[in-house]
């Protein structure tokens, strides 16, 4: 099977095409997290907990709310640095970016990775 190479032209467009890919997913993150944080709702679901029961995850505090503004936040700084990163990738020169700095994005990511774990599967065997 012959292997096609892509031109200057292909090779923008499909880069192009990743990045509004990303920054949709972004914005589809940014906005559920933004309505869950500005809704009350309850999912009709799930059982309430009685008024002086804790639902248990671990450590309590009940601090969903204040992590739900975390999210936000680090969701915003994604699409600034997203944003940032989408300008130097636009100049013809290529950036360099300093090795530390390349492994705090991904860091961040992989912590949330393992964050978003320890809930799925704290759920998973609490079911």
């Amino acid at each position: 099977m012959k292997k096609k190479f892509l031109n200057n032209k292909e090779k923008q467009a499909l880069k192009q095409k990743r990045a509004d890919m990303i920054v949709e997913s972004f914005n589809d993150t940014y906005n559920k997290i933004k309505r869950l944080n500005e809704s009350e709702e309850v999912d009709e679901t799930t059982e309430e907990p009685q008024m002086d029961e804790k639902v248990q995850v671990g450590h309590q505090d009940d601090e969903a709310k204040m992590l739900k503004k975390e999210l936000i936040r680090a969701s915003k700084m994604v699409h600034m640095l997203y944003d940032k990163l989408d300008d130097y990738d636009k100049m013809e020169a290529k950036a360099d970016f300093p090795q530390w700095w390349q492994k705090k994005i991904i860091l961040a990511n992989s912590l949330l990775d393992d964050a978003f774990d320890y809930l799925d599967g704290e759920e998973k065997y609490s079911n």
